[in-house]
């Protein structure tokens, strides 16, 4: 569980802190802000990847 625990919150302070970072800055051009929204959607993916492989390591301990 701590290795998940560590794993999660990786990608979480990355898309906290993008979208920190993007909420507080007054100018942006179009390029930052696809490149932006790329990352974000990069790391949810990497965190849906993550969740899954929890559901399917809880299940197999529930099949045990």
């Amino acid at each position: 569980m701590a290795d998940a625990s560590h794993e999660l919150r990786t990608p979480i302070s990355i898309i906290r802190g993008e979208a920190g970072t993007w909420r507080s800055r007054t100018e942006r051009g179009a390029a930052e802000y696809k490149q932006a929204l790329a990352l974000v959607l990069d790391e949810s993916r990497r965190l849906s990847r993550l969740v899954d492989d929890l559901l399917n390591l809880a299940r197999a301990d529930a099949a045990a």
